[in-house]
């Protein structure tokens, strides 16, 4: 990339989108959107923006954690306001905005990208993408940002269409730190990545009215997974869990006729359950449909569900070695890897079967697949805590994060994985030292992880020690994002506590010389 001095640069927006960004620049630099992405090194208007953030740095003046949330990135993920969503997610070639958000302000909100959010709720109108003179679809080769290029002014022109019920999208602003009324998901959807959450609460939506209400909205394939009223059924089943999650599963069941076998009851709510896989809602949404399916009593002995823990009173008391490895749903070689590690010994043999071969307590296969299911790989311990790739294995060398020795993602039944809830309480511990004001001179955790990065003699753990024991504290800047990088902190703690990290580390290796 070659940077122009000369090009004027307008200060970008935090939740601005860089298509928007590189539109504005073109307005004031009076050139077309695909000039400016030439001369700014980026790909043309409409195309995946497939450069990393530091790349584009290079001729964006902007911090490098900013540059990614408003749509750089790579390997077929971007950035999305402090989470990574496919690039599928995102409506590259369209331009969908508030009318009434521009009017107030001239740029393009990165949220208004998503493909499943479509409408403002701070306004409570639907997304514009056309122009109500020519028509046309407002695309993103365009060369003003508030006008079509048929002259057409699209905030004085657009067709605003009111929504009374925003609650879904508010909810999604709110938990991307889009200003919002929207409600506070519960800590298990709030926790989850952003794809997996709306994904979820698209499925939640669907179950109640495609399948309950028997699709009287007329929705076709592509509206039940874009509609907002979708969303909005899915969010409030999930303020509602599980309890809300019950009562729906007893309308899909009491919506469909009822045949012998539990899939056919519950048709394909059953269906997208089993098959969740190891998406990351998959624990408990399994819990709540077992919870559900215990409550009503009527399903017993070996008519359980194999992918599905057993409550008390739930199931037989006792299973053979192949139904453990169906009820915990791994491979052969992982199962017997399993078997030789210490997880595996809580499991106690309770009799024998007609050849003398062992069966297992059904609780005790119940309390391994729940721990199993807890398991995430480094990978996605990494994601959680926002720390970076590799950081968690760090964390493991550090003593700050105990490790299990056995994946499930692994085919061989190898590797290394951690407990969700250690690693949740890693980061717990560094939100309660949270400092309730923001920082005068703000910095990001991606800030801090470079200026450590600018001093050998200290490591990525020592800052993460000093953030669990209350050493460095930080401001939540950004309730809804789990991870470390909802920080912020005051940029002369963070210099004073890397420099007397720096010193103690000059003395250690003095007394040992």
């Amino acid at each position: 990339m070659t940077t122009l001095p000369l090009i004027l640069q307008p200060p970008p927006r935090a939740d601005e989108s860089v298509r928007g960004l590189v539109v504005r620049h073109a307005e004031l630099n009076h050139c077309t959107a695909d000039i400016m992405c030439s001369w700014l090194g980026l790909p043309a208007m409409g195309q995946p923006l497939d450069v990393h953030p530091e790349a584009a740095a290079a001729t964006i003046p902007m911090d490098v954690h900013r540059l990614g949330d408003m749509g750089f990135g790579s390997d077929g993920i971007e950035a999305f306001l402090g989470y990574r969503v496919p690039v599928t997610a995102i409506a590259r070639k369209l331009m969908r905005f508030c009318p009434d958000c521009f009017a107030e302000a001239h740029y393009h909100r990165r949220i208004w990208e998503h493909r499943q959010i479509d409408a403002c709720p701070i306004h409570h109108l639907k997304l514009v993408s056309a122009c109500p003179s020519c028509e046309t679809q407002t695309v993103w080769k365009r060369g003003q940002l508030t006008a079509c290029d048929c002259g057409q002014d699209l905030i004085e022109g657009a067709t605003r269409i009111p929504l009374e019920d925003c609650i879904g999208v508010a909810a999604i602003y709110r938990l991307c730190g889009v200003v919002s009324d929207g409600p506070v998901l519960p800590a298990s959807f709030a926790s989850l990545p952003l794809q997996e959450l709306i994904d979820l609460l698209y499925f939640l939506g669907r179950m109640e009215m495609v399948l309950v209400q028997g699709n009287e909205a007329g929705f076709g394939a592509l509206n039940m997974l874009r509609d907002g009223r979708v969303l909005n059924h899915g969010v409030r089943i999930a303020m509602g869990w599980p309890d809300a999650f019950g009562q729906l599963a007893d309308r899909v069941r009491a919506a469909r006729d009822h045949g012998k076998s539990i899939s056919v009851q519950y048709g394909h709510l059953h269906r997208f359950i089993h098959g969740c896989g190891k998406a990351a809602y998959a624990s408990f949404l399994r819990d709540a449909y077992a919870e559900h399916l215990a409550r009503r009593g009527d399903v017993v002995g070996r008519a359980w569900p194999t992918f599905l823990d057993r409550p008390d009173g739930a199931g037989g008391d006792a299973m053979t070695r192949g139904e453990v490895r169906g009820h915990l749903g791994i491979g052969a070689k992982s199962f017997a890897t399993l078997q030789r590690t210490p997880m595996w010994d809580k499991v106690r043999p309770v009799m024998s079967g007609q050849r003398g071969t062992p069966q297992y307590a059904s609780a005790d296969v119940a309390a391994l697949k729940k721990r199993l299911n807890r398991l995430v790989s480094p990978y996605d311990a990494d994601r959680m805590l926002s720390v970076g790739r590799g950081k968690a294995q760090q964390l493991i060398e550090a003593g700050l994060l105990p490790v299990v020795n056995w994946n499930r993602r692994n085919r061989r039944g190898e590797g290394r994985s951690f407990d969700r809830a250690d690693v949740e309480a890693l980061l717990q511990r560094a939100r309660e030292f949270a400092l309730g004001q923001p920082p005068r001179e703000g910095i990001s955790f991606t800030t801090v992880r470079i200026m450590v990065g600018q001093r050998p003699l200290i490591a990525f753990p020592d800052v993460i020690r000093c953030l669990v024991t209350g050493r460095l504290r930080g401001h939540i800047a950004n309730p809804g994002n789990f991870g470390f990088s909802a920080f912020v902190f005051e940029e002369a703690d963070v210099r004073e506590v890397l420099n007397e990290l720096v010193r103690q580390s000059q003395k250690q290796d003095l007394t040992l010389g």
